[in-house]
């Protein structure tokens, strides 16, 4: 799906690249842990993937890191 700002993911679509259920989005959605998210007029859902990467960043981890 593109859009005026970039491309977009749908849940499917993101639960197959990162390898997780539909379900376990819906609720890192719900618990705020999840990648940014944006909910349509409609209630749909959509990733941008230009955010994808800022969050994987953040879940780097050092092994020398407690």
């Amino acid at each position: 799906v593109y859009a005026i700002y970039g491309l977009f993911l749908k849940p499917k679509d993101l639960a197959f690249a990162l390898r997780v259920s539909e379900k376990t989005l819906e609720v890192w959605r719900a618990d705020g842990v999840g990648p940014l998210f944006i909910k349509m007029p409609n209630g749909s859902v959509r990733y941008p993937f230009a955010e994808l990467d800022n969050w994987l960043d953040s879940l780097l981890k050092s092994p020398y890191e407690k």
